[in-house]
């Protein structure tokens, strides 16, 4: 049986306790909770320039193919395509697999898609563009896109055409890295499905082609940020636009909710919309 001193000496416990738990109960109430960090759009724009230039890469590529077939084939007795870029085909004859360079100099050519470039593309082809199952690989030497440098493979696949008749080919980027003028760099990998939707019939004029593209990206933005891509709606790509024309991607960034970006309904214009956590950014591409 407990002494009175005993029972008051436990009710003051009792007391005690419950003041001491229901005060920590309040504080933690009060105390504010962990905001979602705030995204960091330089990852979709740094994404941005990845994506326009290695497509950029991938139209230079087929169009250096492209010439080199119709080169040899006129067996003109050139073995050099002069102007901005200088295309060497190597051999100059009708056999494949074919060594293709293409040289833009050591100071900037700017293009018809106002794109300033400069340095080697180096293209190795198994067959020609258009042939199904042929191989180009793509490398590069000191060569510049608008002063970012482009390191890195990329090997595409002619994966022949599909049920709408149009060719599909697959593009690996693996161990791209953008070093801006500022130093900073972007590291990019992707797989990618690329289908030819416009300016196939038009042989002799590459900027009207285009591409609807989807698949997978992974890669570092300049300001550190590692993220992953998913495509939504295939990204709409034309040779002769410098920037993304539409679909819809999620950019999800380490420690970030995911972020959807919109690059519009076709318009060549450089604008695209961020939606981050139910708000609306407009983006403006670089």
């Amino acid at each position: 049986m407990k002494t009175k001193i005993q029972q008051s000496v436990y009710l003051m416990l009792l007391i005690l306790t419950a003041s001491f738990f229901f005060s920590s109960c309040e504080k933690d109430e009060n105390v504010p909770q962990p905001q979602p960090k705030q995204p960091n759009f330089s990852a979709i724009t740094d994404n941005a320039i990845a994506e326009s230039i290695f497509s950029d890469v991938f139209n230079q590529s087929g169009k250096a193919s492209s010439d080199a077939e119709a080169e040899t084939a006129n067996k003109n007795g050139k073995s050099v395509l002069t102007g901005c870029p200088t295309i060497t085909i190597s051999p100059f004859d009708l056999t494949w697999p074919k060594i293709i360079t293409v040289d833009f100099g050591q100071t900037n050519c700017m293009g018809n898609d106002g794109h300033n470039r400069r340095g080697i593309i180096h293209v190795n082809a198994s067959n020609p563009w258009r042939t199904p199952g042929s191989v180009t690989t793509i490398s590069f030497t000191d060569y510049f896109v608008d002063d970012n440098k482009v390191e890195g493979i990329e090997i595409i696949t002619n994966n022949g055409r599909n049920q709408d008749s149009n060719y599909v080919y697959t593009a690996d980027v693996q161990n791209g890295k953008i070093t801006k003028p500022d130093n900073t760099f972007i590291t990019w990998n992707s797989l990618r499905q690329q289908e030819w939707t416009e300016g196939e019939p038009t042989i002799l004029n590459p900027f009207d082609d285009a591409y609807m593209i989807t698949g997978n990206v992974s890669g570092v933005s300049s300001g550190g940020d590692s993220y992953t891509i998913n495509t939504i709606t295939p990204l709409n790509v034309q040779f002769g636009c410098q920037w993304i024309r539409g679909g819809i991607i999620d950019i999800n960034i380490q420690g970030v909710p995911t972020i959807r970006v919109d690059y519009g309904d076709g318009t060549c214009d450089g604008l695209a919309n961020a939606i981050f956590n139910g708000v609306t950014y407009p983006i403006i591409m670089q």
